[in-house]
C-alpha cells in the first residue's frame, strides 16, 4: 500500500504531497510508535502547519501505530 515504506522515513527526509491545488513539500521532524490505548491522539487539530501520517505497526496488525510528523517546508520553490 501507499504507506508500506513509511518506517524508512527519518527526520530531515522530504515528502512531496500532490493535490488538485498543487504540490506541497514537508520535512520529516519525528518518526515514532504509539500504543492506541495509552498514548495521546496525534490526529487532532494542531497550531502549526504539519502533515501527520499514520499506519499500523507491525503492518496489517493494530498492535501499535507508526506515526510520521512533518512540518510544512516554508521554502517552497515554484
Amino acid at each position: 500500500g501507499p504507506f508500506s515504506d513509511l518506517a524508512e522515513l527519518e527526520p530531515g527526509n522530504r515528502i512531496e504531497l500532490g493535490t488538485a491545488n498543487g504540490t506541497f513539500r514537508y520535512v520529516v521532524e519525528e518518526v515514532t510508535t504509539l500504543e492506541p490505548e495509552k498514548d495521546e491522539d496525534v490526529i487532532g487539530a494542531t497550531e502549526d502547519n504539519r502533515l501527520t501520517l499514520m499506519t499500523a505497526d507491525p503492518p496489517f496488525r493494530a498492535v501499535e501505530r507508526l506515526v510520521v510528523i512533518a512540518r510544512f517546508d516554508d521554502d517552497q520553490e515554484g
